[in-house]
């Protein structure tokens, strides 16, 4: 929590008034970005699903801990039942308009989470995974 108040330029004190641990740091983190993906998610099922896939496989957040702490983005990957998850799962569910569908494409971005793809690779699979289970 002293790095993260350091390189935030924030008292200790304001951050432990809003955030009790590291982890609930991150997950406010996560909360946020998952929000502004959505918002900026648009046009048909492939173009959403590329782009959430270059999101995640080019985001410097993610490879820093991919190098640095890859036991906290394992942990990043498991399902709970909390608020983020059904946000998800809810946003994938409209994108796909299928239940299956929408199970592939997270097990898909989710691999992405430990095994990011280029963009043109993430363009491929996800006109391949829409049009596997879409049509």
């Amino acid at each position: 929590m002293i790095e993260i108040a350091d390189l935030s330029q924030v008292s200790r004190a304001t951050l432990y008034n809003h955030y009790r641990d590291k982890e609930a740091v991150l997950y406010a983190l996560v909360a946020s970005e998952v929000v502004r993906v959505f918002e900026n998610s648009t046009g048909t099922p492939a173009d959403i699903l590329e782009f959430l896939s270059i999101q995640i496989s080019q985001d410097r957040a993610l490879a820093a801990m991919r190098q640095h702490d890859g036991a906290l983005l394992v942990s990043l990957t498991q399902r709970t039942s909390d608020r983020i998850w059904s946000a998800i799962d809810s946003f994938l569910l409209t994108t796909m308009n299928n239940q299956t569908g929408a199970d592939l494409a997270l097990v898909w971005l989710m691999g992405q989470f430990l095994h990011p793809l280029s963009a043109k690779d993430s363009r491929e699979q996800a006109a391949f995974l829409v049009e596997r289970t879409l049509f």
